[in-house]
């Protein structure tokens, strides 16, 4: 898989001739309707599947002191497109800049680098500056060029449309099942090789800030610890301020899976 700078593209640096079927979006998270907009690209034939998206959210920039974390890491994100079969990612970096983009000027971009034959995006969609073209604009603009748009409707939990936002509120609540079924996977929170970890025997404590993932907000949770070379369960305690992981002497801590199950209830 190739990941490409958008850059290049806004730089004419880089193209692909041989026909592009594209799908556009934040992907925060990769829940099942996404999975939808994915399949619909990887199952175009004779096309090559591209997904266009950002290096990290643009909520994490707009709203930089507010902002709590991904729902999944980039390395995350691309190991998963990847085994879904995607064949290029075109990677943004969102800033200040990239945000005055028209949705014209983006798609132009776009068009011009990618030979696109087809484009994928979910009903909710909305492109460019102050979100100003909206996935039935999009549809009609490109038709003028002999692109075709599918716009998938939405993959519902519980009579309502899945979302990354649904995902996040869930996640911060600690509700780990609606958050499997809604992603159709296990959340998976990766720690940093490069932070620190202290705490007593028995217990690895770090700073809830140095994660770049969200976090439930407090509370007890069953998790599987991957560990140095083994794998155990255990239960981590998130306050305000730290993790607290119950693990084994000289464990170094790779990644927290948590088990769908609601919150421990502490009784001691």
């Amino acid at each position: 898989m190739r990941i490409v700078d958008f850059e290049l593209l806004k730089n004419s640096r880089y193209r692909i001739n041989t026909g592009a079927a594209v799908t556009i979006g934040g992907f925060d998270g990769l829940h099942r309707g996404h999975n939808k907009l994915i399949h619909a690209v990887t199952g175009c034939s004779g096309l090559i599947p591209v997904v266009v998206t950002f290096k990290q959210s643009p909520a994490s920039v707009i709203r930089k002191d507010s902002f709590k974390g991904n729902i999944l890491t980039f390395q995350q994100k691309a190991g998963k497109l990847e085994l879904m079969g995607i064949d290029t990612i075109v990677l943004i970096d969102f800033s200040p800049e990239f945000s005055t983009l028209t949705g014209k000027q983006f798609l132009h971009i776009l068009m011009d680098a990618l030979d696109i034959k087809k484009i994928v995006v979910g009903f909710n969609f909305h492109l460019g500056y102050r979100q100003g073209m909206d996935a039935r604009e999009l549809k009609n603009y490109v038709a003028e060029y002999g692109i075709v748009t599918e716009i998938i409707l939405p993959v519902l939990y519980k009579n309502e449309a899945i979302s990354s936002s649904r995902i996040r509120s869930s996640i911060r609540k600690g509700d780990f099942v609606s958050v499997a079924k809604m992603l159709g996977y296990g959340y998976i929170v990766e720690i940093p090789e490069n932070i620190p970890l202290c705490g007593g025997a028995g217990k690895v404590e770090i700073e809830k800030e140095s994660i770049p993932q969200l976090l439930p907000d407090s509370g007890l949770f069953g998790v599987i610890v991957n560990g140095n070379s083994e794998r155990y369960r255990s239960v981590v305690e998130i306050d305000n301020q730290r993790i607290i992981i119950t693990g084994k002497k000289n464990t170094r801590v790779k990644t927290l899976l948590f088990l769908k199950q609601n919150k421990i209830r502490r009784f001691f």
